[in-house]
């Protein structure tokens, strides 16, 4: 089996700390396995997260002992490219993780995250939009270039 997560003796002290958050933690999680992380506030689940989707040590002042592998590829060795199509990272409040004013723009953001270049954002949004237009979803026609992407949307939420 593929181990696509692999953590060995990963310790982390937050900056200026005088505990560590994590301590002598190892786990593997193979392919296709299923992992709950669970415990009481504070105890570094979200620590944890971050530590397996790269946002430590890249945007996070610590010190870290330890590896984390994705794949097989330390952390610290990927670059945010791949780790965005590598591990996803949802908040315990989701809304809390918005950065935009409508999901056409949320969906934006994450694509120009990936440096893809704005023909192939437009190709993989009319792609997306035509598999999901439905009754949820429909294509504005007015929508043609992407020099104002704040001046509608391409999708937009239809009234059921």
């Amino acid at each position: 089996m593929t181990k696509t997560v692999e953590i060995t003796n990963l310790n982390w002290r937050y900056l200026h700390a005088d505990d560590n958050a994590l301590e002598d933690i190892t786990l593997e999680v193979g392919e296709g396995e299923v992992l709950g992380i669970v415990g009481a506030n504070e105890n570094g689940k979200t620590t944890l997260l971050k530590s397996i989707s790269g946002m430590i040590p890249k945007s996070t002042d610590g010190i870290k002992e330890g590896e984390v592998r994705l794949y097989g590829t330390l952390v610290e060795e990927m670059n945010e490219r791949e780790l965005a199509a590598t591990v996803g990272f949802v908040f315990s409040d989701p809304e809390l993780q918005f950065t935009m004013m409508n999901v056409l723009d949320e969906i934006v953001f994450g694509l120009e995250n990936l440096r893809l270049d704005l023909d192939e954002i437009d190709r993989r949004l009319f792609a997306a939009a035509e598999k999901s237009a439905s009754r949820t979803c429909s294509i504005n026609p007015r929508w043609s270039s992407r020099e104002d992407k704040n001046n509608g949307s391409l999708l937009r939420r239809s009234s059921p």
